[in-house]
């Protein structure tokens, strides 16, 4: 890896070498991008045989704009000038060859089939998947639908589900989707559940994991392993088990010996005892030994005679049983949100994925995982990747910062043969080109 500096620019442009460059903002990586480019072209290259990746629209116009403009003043310029513009872009006196060649560079440009390929990572896998749409597991004729589209989608699906779903027809289901709606206000809800879907590669994951919906049961299983509390546990049967064993006989007597000391804290450790027998809930005894943050209160045994030792004991065991009980209270929640959670978005998704095949739609994030699968995992892959190969030889990775890891896979899989098979049809090698900064990395909410 280098960096970014006046006299490093030219060696990152060379076209024979691999290169990985960090580059802080305004010190000129685009226009290192775009001279490593011309000279890519300059050194013999096809148009067709180069694919840079952009993360932004906006970006990939402005380089291909450059180019242009370039190539467009190159094609007319007089020889000094043009002399000049080689010897500042190649840091050497170009050759003949070199200054024939960039003469010819906007028509040999112009005349590529389909154009240059500088495209962000989806316009890539677009137009992968609408190659290969067999393949895929697609309908060729697919349609993108944007981020307004795939909101409308989701909220129909999500209306759907809720139409759909009763204590009779999946009371599971239902019973989750109540502890929801209880739990969570629908906007906080709809912004949960927006972020669980875009994070869906996760969830499909998880999901291929434990069975979908089907595995829901080995789900809970697992998580409730995992946190430390029996799967069948309820609210109930917790608050059961944790008043069961209360000395209630004693009580009394040990409120009338708090109550007897002169301390404030052993007298409001006794009160507490005597409103807890008249009502005994599990909140109130809980109040008797813990803080507001379901801490043991450190004052406890304050003012207390250590001579007391059944009553200091009762106080040390009951506060130790209430910080267990209010621990697998928040284990029980949180395994509760987890599955229902789980639960929710799964069946969410599942009919989010029917309403857009019926409209033969895909997403943005469709186009990620649906290449990513297609290079990856299905049976026709090595001969996808095969195809794909031939038609590349140099590959350009702009904003590396800011590519996920399922791009990254599709990146690795393109260039998985650079190294091993020779250059294809002009280019006595092949290379990879990547530019980002770490501290511009602001896109992590996207994977």
């Amino acid at each position: 890896m280098i960096s970014i500096s006046q006299t490093n620019q030219i060696k990152a442009a060379d076209p024979l070498s691999s290169v990985w460059v960090s580059a802080s903002a305004g010190t000129g990586k685009t226009r290192v991008l775009v001279n490593r480019i011309l000279r890519l072209l300059l050194a013999g290259n096809s148009p067709e045989k180069l694919l840079c990746i952009t993360y932004t629209k906006p970006a990939a116009a402005e380089i291909l704009d450059r180019i242009s403009q370039v190539t467009t003043i190159w094609a007319t310029a007089n020889d000094d000038d043009l002399q000049k513009d080689l010897y500042k872009l190649l840091d050497r006196t170009p050759n003949a060859e070199e200054r024939a060649a960039s003469r010819t560079l906007l028509p040999k440009i112009l005349q590529a089939s389909g154009g240059m390929r500088i495209m962000t990572i989806h316009a890539f896998c677009q137009s992968v998947l609408s190659r290969f749409p067999l393949e895929a597991g697609i309908n060729g004729n697919f349609e993108i639908c944007d981020d307004l589209q795939s909101h409308a989608l989701l909220a129909r699906a999500k209306q759907n589900l809720l139409l759909r779903t009763s204590p009779e027809s999946n009371p599971v289901l239902f019973q989750a989707l109540f502890f929801l709606y209880d739990r969570i206000s629908e906007d906080v809800q709809d912004a949960l559940i927006t972020s669980v879907i875009k994070k869906r590669h996760k969830l499909d994951i998880l999901a291929k994991r434990f069975g979908g919906i089907k595995g829901f049961e080995t789900y809970k299983s697992y998580l409730a392993d995992q946190i430390g509390i029996s799967p069948n546990a309820t609210l109930k049967s917790l608050n059961e088990a944790f008043l069961s064993p209360i000395p209630y006989s004693q009580l009394q007597g040990f409120a009338d010996i708090l109550l007897s000391c002169k301390a404030a804290t052993p007298q409001k450790t006794g009160k507490r005892i005597l409103d807890f027998i008249k009502t005994q809930t599990s909140e109130l005894y809980c109040d008797i030994f813990l803080t507001k943050e379901n801490t043991i209160a450190k004052l406890l045994l304050s003012g207390i005679d250590p001579q007391q030792t059944a009553l200091v004991s009762f106080l040390e065991n009951e506060a130790q049983r209430a910080f267990e009980y209010k621990q697998a209270v928040c284990s029980l929640d949180l395994l509760l949100c987890s599955t229902s959670l789980y639960l929710c978005c799964i069946s969410l998704l599942d009919e989010y994925k029917k309403l857009k095949r019926a409209a033969n739609l895909l997403d943005y994030e469709d186009q990620i995982l649906l290449t990513e699968k297609l290079l990856t995992e299905l049976s026709d892959c090595q001969w996808v990747l095969y195809k794909l190969d031939a038609g590349i030889d140099h590959l350009l990775l702009d904003e590396a910062q800011d590519t996920s890891p399922s791009q990254w896979n599709i990146v690795d899989k393109l260039v998985d043969e650079f190294f091993e098979t020779p250059g294809n049809g002009q280019s006595p090698t092949r290379t990879i080109f990547v530019v980002g900064d770490e501290k511009q990395s602001i896109f992590s909410f996207q994977n």
